[in-house]
């Protein structure tokens, strides 16, 4: 929780520092920032009604970090259901495109976590060769530590030079 407010100030610092450069930025070329007409006070308050959703979740999400009621991965589920409550409510979103969304976001967590596993398998130890398993995962698929399930996991899942003593140590462990 700590680490993520500590990106506050500085989040701040960068909107204010953005700010700062449209100001002068528009302000030696106008051109790029027409003047808008001039909106009327009734105007002005309807234009704020989409805004009390977003202060409220706002309010919530960071209400709730900062108070410690959860924590950041929390907070984050809070604001995705309350952004998905906001968008039902304002009927922004139908069912098949709520669907659509879920399969997006299950496909895009995938990819990333296929990242991660491939990752991991090579930091785990030197690798052998080109096309071979790193030395922990072989050390991992023999070691007498792991449960039968492991064993049988890992000793499945060797390439087929290592498969010779890798496996039989593994399937020797498993039975």
């Amino acid at each position: 929780g700590k680490l993520f407010m500590a990106g506050i100030l500085p989040g701040l610092l960068l909107t204010i520092l953005f700010i700062l450069t449209i100001i002068i930025w528009t302000t030696l070329q106008p051109e790029l920032a027409p003047r808008a007409p001039r909106a009327g006070f009734k105007e002005k308050i309807a234009s704020l009604s989409g805004l009390i959703e977003t202060i409220i979740l706002f309010a919530m999400v960071m209400g709730g970090l900062f108070l410690g009621f959860f924590t950041p991965t929390e907070a984050g589920a809070v604001g995705a259901f309350g952004t998905l409550i906001i968008a039902v409510l304002r009927k922004n979103i139908n069912f098949k495109e709520f669907v659509q969304a879920l399969f997006e976001t299950t496909r895009i967590s995938c990819m990333i976590l296929v990242i991660v596993a491939g990752a991991t398998v090579f930091i785990r130890g030197k690798l052998r060769g080109p096309g071979c398993a790193s030395g922990g995962y072989i050390q991992r698929c023999a070691s007498p530590d792991n449960s039968p399930f492991d064993r049988n996991f890992y000793s499945d899942r060797l390439p087929p030079d290592r498969t010779v003593s890798s496996r039989t140590d593994g399937l020797k462990a498993f039975f």
